[in-house]
């Protein structure tokens, strides 16, 4: 959301814009779990949030083939500043995307395939709203997909920037 709106208040001078796991706005059903997640980092338990967050953030796939990188993953969650991390919940529970209409700038809005918090559709809307925008997927990974599969990610990445750089 915060790159969308810098896109969008560079103008011409974004090439191209590339948004992994994002959304247009956070559904309804969101909201309760940024305020849960908001509780607890007040609360100092963000080992219990590093939980949650694992649990959609890397494939089951992921979890289980690979416990080294989910440790590292919850060891990155659970060691934020508890209200530091309530205060990024309730900002991201009410963000949204703004400006795509006028992004003069290709768009790809991608995200992995297996992603629960930021699906499919939510990147195909985006692609849907932006002039000339596009949709991927990365294969077999969740929302944190950098993280799982980091060589599919940047294939869909660099595919997406390489058609679309100056001078191509």
């Amino acid at each position: 959301m915060v790159a969308e709106r810098a896109a969008a208040a560079l103008g011409e001078r974004v090439w191209a814009l590339a948004l992994c796991g994002g959304a247009i706005s956070w559904p309804e059903a969101a909201a309760p779990v940024f305020a849960e997640r908001a509780r607890l980092g007040r609360e100092g338990r963000t080992d219990e949030i590093a939980e949650a967050v694992a649990a959609t953030g890397l494939s089951e796939r992921c979890r289980r083939e690979d416990p080294r990188l989910l440790g590292m993953f919850r060891e990155m969650i659970a060691g934020n500043d508890g209200s530091a991390y309530a205060a990024c919940a309730e900002a991201t529970a009410s963000g949204r995307m703004a400006d795509l209409e006028e992004l003069a700038c290709p768009v790809l809005a991608f995200c992995g395939e297996l992603d629960p918090v930021t699906p499919a559709d939510a990147a195909a809307r985006i692609a849907a709203a932006a002039p000339r925008g596009q949709s991927a997927r990365v294969a077999g990974a969740a929302h944190w997909c950098m993280l799982e599969s980091p060589e599919a990610t940047n294939r869909v990445l660099f595919g997406f920037l390489e058609s679309h750089s100056p001078g191509s």
